[in-house]
């Protein structure tokens, strides 16, 4: 082994004696608590000492329940990761790619899976986690692809107990350790002794059959030195004049796999960050020391308060001997056996004798049964006591749990639970805070895998995948976006690596939940106005929550037209094209009437002139009834393209354009013509009128 590799398991080993240090006492609790929440509520010694004894040793579980209800309200409201651009050189639509990318990310990962356990593990022990890993895409290349990884033990992970942050992104270094099959392990490292990283035995590490391998991820630094210009720009290579000048000390993280004897692999990890993300419960700060506490630690106290008092009144009741028969000396004589058995048997009748006393008289009465015991008032209080002492540690009441019998209302039902939600939302935003850290670790990784021009799968919020091309010049089409062809103009230009974007993580109702409130909603304004359906029918049929209810919207768009060309860039040209057709016809035929009009006035002084527009007027309307035939035509091609998936050509919307161009300028010709014609009469007709001061002067001569 090397020099370099004896320095790193030195380092190695110191950091995870510090770490099992720290973590040993938390870890223990945690175990403690998940025991108990899954039914181990009584000391190993108090248990075994009431079995030997024959008593009962009871337990009514109060505090899964509470525990579902959290975990379970975290899986209808899962936090969701979202990226905004935060500098001048990012944009929104790449910002939106990303976030496709890393939503493409948790679905091929099963995120769903990961975030649950982590937030399980958070709630019943105090400490979950999720890791980030990367992996070949397959066997043929070299490229690779992030992944999530569940994290099932929470005590497989150490991590550097100094770091500060809820999401763990300033830690240092981190342990995760695996447990590895002899033969597989000797399969793998032929040459590497077959010695646990710990070097020990315990039970809750090793088994004989194992070896524990420990992943260690550290961060090393190297130095840069940034310059400022004159004209505010940043570079690193020393220029001949700068204003100001600073170090920079930049994270690299370095991974390798380790025995206490060994290192058996390493290699430098791609992102800035140690991809081992904590999920803390309840974090509380002693004496500088981070301390979680899970959902029920401060509960257990009441729970096996309850559980004493539940068990002692049972043994009061039940274990107490069952009150005999009383009755008068003889009359169990004829069937002794049976009197004598009858706490323990069950008989359809037992016969007694009468008997005579010595005065002469005679007792015929039955023997009679004495009372049955009673259980404590006292005992029953206290356990009504500690139920309440349970959900007062909790924080979680009867109305958090929808049990309060005394709300009729929904609507109150649902805000009391809210209020009960409130005493355990610091578990929801811990996890929160720690997913958001995932995208900030995926957002730092893709850059730098995804390096090259490719098409990558996008998840949108909706959950509709679409792929789109990256690092690369793109066009937009009718289906989305398409690498650029040759002789077409770029429309966006899509550089994941430029650009500075942020993390939010965001805590709301998934799509499905969103999804049926949308339906829900539109149609209490169909049962309201029914005439609006023609405005969103496509819109509601779509979130229905039924089988194919894409079908239903898609057939809809078909019954009305005008709501599928929404999203058509050349349908709508189309449509704006004929209307611009319609109204140059409208013209026309305006200025057809007032040539008429003008023929029957004066036939012969301005026949030559109207047979001249007429000529334009017939050639205009040809022209128009030829483009108009071809914009059906390229209508009717577009719905069977449509029907077909693919799209109408640039070329052809072109085309058309072109033609109803030329249609609208021989339109304005002849309008011009036609007002020229109109002006001259008109001028002609007001030279033969005599002006009204000859007028006057022949009426006073």
């Amino acid at each position: 082994m090397s020099k370099e590799d004896d320095e790193i398991l030195e380092e190695a080993k110191e950091r995870f004696k510090s770490a099992e240090e720290y973590y040993s006492s938390e870890y223990q609790r945690g175990r403690e608590d998940v025991d108990f929440v899954l039914g181990k509520q009584w000391e190993d010694a108090d248990a075994a000492k009431r079995l030997q004894e024959g008593r009962p040793c009871l337990t009514e579980n109060r505090l899964l329940s509470h525990v579902h209800q959290v975990i379970n309200e975290i899986r209808q409201s899962r936090p969701a990761i979202n990226v905004i651009p935060a500098d001048d050189k990012a944009d929104i639509k790449t910002a939106k790619i990303l976030k496709g990318i890393i939503r493409n990310i948790e679905n091929q990962s099963g995120a769903d899976n990961v975030y649950d356990t982590a937030a399980w593990n958070a709630i019943t022990t105090g400490y979950g986690w999720i890791r980030v890993n990367t992996k070949y895409s397959n066997d043929e290349n070299f490229d690779q692809e992030i992944e999530l990884i569940r994290v099932p033990d929470f005590q497989s992970v150490y991590l550097d107990p100094n770091a500060k942050m809820m999401d763990g992104s300033d830690a240092e270094w981190g342990f995760v350790f695996e447990d590895m099959d002899e033969d597989k392990f000797e399969d793998k490292y032929p040459d590497a002794s077959q010695v646990s990283f710990d070097d020990k035995t315990n039970e809750n590490w090793c088994t004989k059959d194992t070896v524990r391998v420990a992943e260690y991820f550290y961060k090393e630094y190297t130095k840069k030195t940034l310059y400022k210009l004159a004209d505010g720009s940043v570079t690193e290579e020393e220029p001949a004049e700068y204003i100001a000048k600073r170090d920079v000390q930049v994270p690299v993280v370095k991974w390798c796999k380790l025995t206490s004897k060994d290192v058996l692999e390493k290699t430098t990890w791609e992102s800035k960050y140690i991809p081992l993300i904590p999920v803390y419960g309840e974090e509380v700060w002693q004496d500088n020391r981070r301390k979680s506490y899970s959902l029920i630690t401060q509960a257990k106290d009441p729970q096996r308060r309850f559980n004493y008092w539940l068990t002692a009144s049972t043994e009061i009741i039940a274990l107490q001997p069952k009150q005999p028969y009383i009755g008068v000396s003889g009359q169990f004589a004829t069937n002794a056996d049976k009197w004598a058995n009858a706490n323990n048997d069950t008989f359809s009748f037992l016969e007694y004798d009468p008997v005579q006393l010595p005065d002469g008289s005679w007792v015929a009465q039955a023997p009679q049964r004495q009372s049955p015991p009673m259980g404590s008032p006292a005992m029953f209080q206290e356990m009504m006591a500690a139920g309440d002492g349970i959900k007062s540690a909790l924080g979680m009441f009867n109305p958090s749990l929808g049990q309060d019998a005394t709300v009729k209302s929904g609507k109150a039902i649902l805000a009391q639970q809210a209020q009960g939600n409130n005493a355990t939302y610091h578990f929801v935003d811990n996890l929160q805070s720690s997913i958001r850290q995932v995208g900030r670790v995926c957002v730092d990784l893709i850059p730098k895998l995804m390096s090259e021009p490719q098409i990558v799968r996008i998840i949108g919020d909706d959950d509709e995948k679409e792929m789109v091309p990256i690092n690369q010049a793109v066009v937009e089409t009718p289906e989305g976006f398409a690498p650029i062809q040759p002789n077409q103009v770029p429309t966006d230009f899509f550089d994941i690596d430029v650009g500075k974007y942020d993390v939010v993580a965001t805590v709301g109702q998934s799509y499905a939940t969103k999804r049926i409130e949308t339906a829900s909603t539109l149609q209490a304004i169909l049962q309201s106005a029914p005439e609006t359906f023609g405005m969103f029918g496509d819109i509601f049929l779509k979130n229905l929550d039924v089988a194919e209810a894409e079908v239903l919207s898609e057939r809809w768009k078909k019954t009305y037209p005008q709501m599928a060309d929404d999203m058509n860039p050349e349908a709508q040209q189309l449509m704006q094209a004929q209307q611009a057709m319609q109204a140059m016809q409208a013209q026309l035929a305006q200025m057809d009437q007032a040539l008429q009009q003008k023929r029957e006035k004066d036939q012969a002084e301005i026949g030559s002139e109207v047979a001249k527009n007429e000529a334009a007027i017939a050639k205009t309307q040809a022209d128009i009834k030829k483009t108009e035939a071809e914009t059906i035509k390229i209508m009717a091609e577009i719905q069977a393209a449509q029907v077909a998936g693919a799209g109408l050509t640039p070329e052809a919307v072109q085309e058309i354009l072109r033609t109803i161009a030329l249609v609208e300028e021989q339109s304005r010709d002849t309008a011009e013509a036609v007002d020229l014609i109109l002006s001259h009469e008109e001028q002609k007709q007001a030279a033969l009128q005599p002006e009204p001061n000859a007028m006057l002067q022949g009426e006073n001569l």
